[in-house]
């Protein structure tokens, strides 16, 4: 049996096509660098046929180039006949390998590739009424080339010829398949990357029958869990969501930044900016200010900058000639000798009697066991982040803490006499993503009612 170069068994396997290919196989030919040579001038073949053909056989008037549609109509779809045709012919007791239908495949094309070529140098030589010859070789190479394929397939995996046949028809099942869920993946994919940086603009309308006249249709929104996140240049695509809802308070549950991305250079100013310049707000400390370090700086800067940091303490609201009272707790990773959230309500009422208050606390699954015994009358938390990947009923799959199936994490609810807000965020934490689950600018609007 011959013995071969590399270049020279390429070419006894395109001008034998009966017996080349098995005397490759028998001879252990072949090279993956001349196939991939193969593939590439394929591609810049295609590019040059739909770019460059002479006027009078052009198809189409390419205004505008993309290479994406040559890569997907030549290396893409050749790279899924190959695994296509081996994930097939693995089922059915095939010998070949990935790397061998790969070579051999490769091979096969080079008559179409070459009739692309010569297609391409004719269409400016030839008139129109020519047309004939350049339909010859179009029929000439890619009739060679389907011999070719055909026994190279043979080959490879030791087929008959009725099994041969049999295992292109489902190779091409396969293509399909696979192309199908490809474009599942990148839909998906796209998908999740849109649902992680587009925000949503969510209202909750709870009813309370003690609020002050004067706070019926106050409109508050409520942000929480940037985790140093951007929409928008500067932010600005989430300052336009907030001021397009023209809320009377800002409220900001915490978690401003991320501990394990660090703060960032003006970061915290940038969105005390961007907030104070919409509206009055509010601010409490999260569980990531405080791993960062440098909470009482922090705090320092957002107040020079504009908000109200209540750190274990309360003020008065007023609005339209009536009054209510907000309170806020730094999170429980604070000081050990700060304030006690109970401790925080006992002044309220020492001081107010028995007013209609609101409680703004980062941690919602501290809402059951603690915050919903202090009597206020709506708790506002974040830090739950939607339970991160949002199912049919139920309330997120996964807590911050890595929990399955938790509570509480987004959206309205009651609980010994307290109702509770839950806004689902807007960032993420570390490398963790959301799905079914949109940043969110929660715009809750409190009535008089119930």
């Amino acid at each position: 049996m011959m013995d071969l170069t590399q270049k020279q068994w390429v070419k006894h396997s395109v001008f034998h096509p009966f017996e080349g290919f098995e005397d490759l196989r028998w001879k252990k030919g072949g090279s993956v660098l001349y196939a991939s040579i193969v593939i590439l001038l394929w591609f810049v073949a295609k590019i040059l046929h739909d770019n460059l053909v002479g006027y009078q056989f052009a198809v189409t008037n390419t205004k505008m180039f993309s290479i994406v549609p040559y890569i997907v109509q030549t290396i893409a779809v050749f790279l899924v006949f190959v695994i296509g045709n081996w994930s097939i012919c693995t089922l059915l007791d095939g010998e070949g390998t990935i790397k061998k239908i790969y070579i051999y495949s490769a091979y096969s094309m080079i008559p179409y590739v070459a009739g692309l070529y010569i297609r391409t140098l004719l269409s400016h030589v030839l008139i129109q009424d020519e047309v004939i010859f350049i339909t010859c070789v179009t029929v000439i190479s890619t009739a060679w080339s389907v011999l070719l394929m055909f026994n190279a397939i043979k080959a490879v995996h030791q087929y008959s010829i009725s099994k041969t046949i049999l295992a292109l028809l489902l190779t091409f099942v396969a293509m399909l398949i696979i192309l199908i869920l490809l474009v599942l993946a990148v839909l998906a994919g796209g998908y999740g990357w849109w649902s992680n940086i587009t925000l949503q603009t969510a209202y909750f309308d709870p009813a309370f029958s003690d609020l002050p006249t004067g706070f019926d249709g106050c409109r508050i929104a409520v942000l929480s869990d940037l985790h140093g996140a951007e929409f928008g240049e500067d932010n600005a695509a989430l300052f336009d969501a907030v001021a397009a809802e023209r809320p009377d308070y800002i409220f900001y549950l915490g978690d401003l930044e991320d501990r394990y991305r660090g703060p960032a250079a003006g970061y915290p100013e940038q969105v005390a900016e961007g907030l104070c310049a919409i509206a009055p707000t509010d601010y409490v400390t999260g569980n990531h200010e405080w791993a960062i370090g440098g909470v009482p700086e922090l705090k320092e800067r957002l107040t020079e900058h504009g908000v109200t940091v209540l750190s274990n303490e309360a003020l008065v609201l007023e609005r339209n000639g009536d009054a209510l009272v907000l309170a806020g707790i730094d999170d429980p990773n604070g000081y050990a000798d700060q304030k006690t959230p109970q401790e925080l309500a006992a002044e309220i009422y020492a001081a107010y009697g028995d007013p209609f208050w609101l409680l703004l606390a980062h941690r919602n699954d501290r809402f059951e066991g603690e915050y919903s015994l202090l009597g206020a009358d709506l708790v506002i938390s974040g830090h739950g982040h939607g339970g991160i990947i949002r199912l049919p009923f139920t309330d997120g799959l996964i807590s911050t803490d890595r929990t399955l199936f938790p509570s509480y994490t987004a959206g309205l609810y009651e609980k010994n006499g307290s109702a509770l807000f839950v806004t689902r965020g807007l960032g993420n934490s570390g490398p963790s993503f959301r799905l079914f689950n949109r940043p969110e600018v929660a715009v809750v609007t409190l009535h008089r009612g119930g």
